[in-house]
């Protein structure tokens, strides 16, 4: 049984064109923030945009920002992709509400909507957020084939964030996906550089017991092991004498916190270092941030690390996935090397003396983000490319 959690009122032009975006679950991660900004731009170009998720994860919170913007959220609920019976009743849901084209994000949406357009012959879009098809589960695994199938033979249009991950993607088996790369963007007027409100910069400092002297690191992610914190711990406990100027706020929430938080009292760095769990006020947090640094082992085009470019923070991230055509060694900011914290230590170490280069980085990171990184441009592509499916389909509503 599904569940609609709110229903706004359309308008005309919306009601010509109705998009359903599928996805997995509203948690914390990255493609679950992207869906508010992303629907609420397609609205506003006349879609008639809503979302359909089929589990719940962390409570789902991301159903209230949706909510905020009068975006409607469907519950439907899949336990296990075995279950053909949820599965024949999510497509029946789905078909019943006419849409002009399918946007899938995660495992469970992209098998289920390509099994939906061969049998309804709806087009499709699918994103990959995140690079590699390897599981070491059987569950998993199967997923994974069943996802590749989806991709390769029923998916209309497949969306890599860069050209890195579209070619990793065609070499782990996506053949004959129709792959294009079109990267994130992000509302740019959200987020900017902390010295445009000194005042606001400063109370968030002093909130969190950050002196004005002090160098303040900014870490968001979700606190799994692919996104190696357990490194930037490590890295932070070998900045002597550094680490007493050098504050490091992690932002985030996920089954590593608890270990994490027992490494960092093991290594001796509790005080230089906060785990602030969860929080909603990510822009604010940034603006009171001197840098961002992001240890990452996989990633596709981390959302986060646009964000911070937008904020004018210098960027130190690992140089894996789409990280390097975001920022520019040197320019930018510092890439390391994956799994390498000796190197994490001498970025942070750099950028934690050098007040000018922080600066001048992150002015640079500003202007690469406005350039190549905004959600006007994100939304103005996708609009051609759905346009295009729809008029090739003959699904024009």
């Amino acid at each position: 049984m599904t569940r609609n959690f709110c229903t706004p009122l359309l308008t005309k032009n919306a009601a010509r064109r109705r998009i359903i975006h599928l996805i997995d679950g509203l948690g914390h991660g990255g493609a679950e923030r992207l869906l508010t900004p992303i629907l609420g731009g397609l609205r506003n170009a006349g879609y008639d945009a809503s979302v359909a998720t089929f589990q719940e994860k962390d409570g789902n919170p991301e159903i209230e920002r949706l909510q905020d913007q009068g975006i409607p959220v469907t519950l439907m609920p899949i336990t296990k992709i075995r279950r053909l019976d949820q599965i024949h009743a999510a497509w029946r849901d789905l078909r019943a509400k006419d849409p002009a084209l399918i946007h899938a994000h995660l495992q469970y949406a992209i098998i289920l909507a390509g099994g939906l357009s061969r049998w309804a012959h709806i087009p499709t879009v699918a994103t990959l957020h995140t690079d590699g098809f390897e599981s070491r589960s059987f569950g998993g695994t199967l997923r994974m084939a069943l996802m590749k199938h989806s991709l390769n033979d029923w998916i209309s249009r497949t969306i890599a964030l860069s050209p890195a991950s579209r070619a990793q993607a065609q070499t782990q088996g996506l053949c004959r996906a129709q792959l294009m790369v079109l990267p994130n963007g992000i509302n740019l007027a959200r987020f900017g550089p902390g010295s445009q409100d000194h005042k606001s910069r400063q109370a968030m400092r002093a909130s969190l017991g950050i002196g004005d002297e002090e160098t303040l690191a900014l870490c968001v992610a979700v606190l799994r092991p692919e996104k190696g914190i357990d490194r930037l711990l490590m890295a932070l406990s070998k900045l002597v004498p550094e680490k007493q100027a050098l504050q490091t706020l992690i932002i985030g929430e996920g089954s590593e916190r608890h270990q994490l938080e027992l490494q960092a009292q093991k290594l001796g760095i509790s005080a230089n270092v906060q785990f602030l769990g969860y929080r909603n006020d990510i822009a604010d947090l940034m603006k009171a941030a001197d840098l961002f640094v992001l240890p990452t082992l996989a990633d596709a085009l981390p959302t986060v690390v646009i964000e911070a470019m937008a904020s004018g923070l210098p960027i130190i991230a690992s140089a894996v996935g789409g990280i390097p055509h975001m920022v520019e060694n040197g320019t930018e900011g510092v890439l390391v090397p994956p799994d390498d914290p000796a190197a994490l230590t001498a970025a942070l170490s750099s950028l934690t003396r050098c007040r000018t280069e922080r600066l001048a980085r992150g002015q640079a990171a500003r202007r690469r983000a406005e350039k190549e990184f905004s959600l006007e441009v994100q939304i103005e592509r996708l609009s051609q490319l759905y346009e295009g499916l729809i008029q090739k389909t003959g699904q024009v509503r």
